[in-house]
């Protein structure tokens, strides 16, 4: 399911992209290949349907060129994409018997390769770690209305989780929010889990994802951070490395975190 994804604080964004000098307006960008790979917790390569989608462009400004693109992992769980320019993603994965993952990355987000650079392969990968739905029944209905594109019914399916649910299923509960695009509960939700078992990196994961939907470029480069600091799933280490370094050029890191500006 793909989405046009708005947050607050792009007026804001687009001011400080042209201070900063952008490239003129319809300047032609270079074009990446993404790669990545879908496993279980337990190594099991997923042979998912993946889907890209972009929700802001260079800085945060209007992206211009395809936005959406879509692939189909192979047994091992490993997919690739070709096309992909600079901007904020969305990075989807679904299969069957499983609860959808989402996470939003910044590709290129802060600099442009040249032209020459077209159709190189982006230094990291995107490693999805799908759950299986059997381990949270209580999430199936949401899934099956994310899936099917129920926004309406994903939030109605999770008002009780957010009120019962222990840490693991308010952070799958977070994904699905993520998937239908509703960052505002994905946030509440992923602090909530938080609350119940702080220093879950996969939560702060979600809450820097969450940030990026909206816009907030400050907040997700701290979650990020923090999501790091806590021990991010070894699939996205340098996904998440690459986002801060990103970020850090229009954002700042927590304070009193090693190599933050004093």
């Amino acid at each position: 399911m793909l989405h046009d994804v708005r947050g607050p604080g792009i007026v804001g964004m687009l001011v400080a992209g042209l201070l900063a000098g952008l490239p003129a307006a319809g300047e032609a960008q270079s074009a990446f290949r993404m790669r990545g790979q879908a496993q279980e917790d337990s190594g099991r390569g997923v042979p998912v349907s993946v889907e890209l989608e972009a929700v802001y462009g260079f800085r945060g400004l209007e992206f211009v060129g395809q936005k959406t693109f879509t692939a189909r992992a192979n047994d091992k769980g490993q997919w690739s994409v070709l096309g992909v320019t600079s901007g904020a993603w969305i990075f989807a994965a679904h299969a069957p018997m499983h609860l959808p993952q989402v996470v939003l990355l910044p590709v290129q987000f802060t600099q442009k390769n040249p032209l020459s650079a077209a159709g190189s392969q982006i230094p990291w990968e995107v490693g999805f770690e799908l759950t299986p739905r059997d381990r949270f029944p209580a999430l199936g209905a949401a899934a099956d209305a994310a899936l099917a594109g129920r926004r309406a019914d994903v939030a109605a399916a999770l008002a009780a989780i957010a009120e019962t649910g222990d840490a693991p299923t308010l952070i799958a509960a977070g994904e699905i929010a993520l998937y239908v695009r509703d960052a505002g509960l994905a946030r509440a939700l992923f602090d909530r889990a938080l609350t119940r078992a702080p220093g879950t990196a996969r939560a702060s994961l979600g809450l820097a994802s969450a940030a990026m939907m909206l816009g907030d470029w400050d907040r997700a480069s701290k979650a990020f951070w923090t999501a790091r600091e806590q021990g991010v799933s070894p699939k996205l280490t340098r996904a998440v490395g690459a986002a801060i370094t990103e970020l850090q050029r229009i954002a700042r890191p927590p304070e009193g975190a090693a190599g933050a500006p004093r």
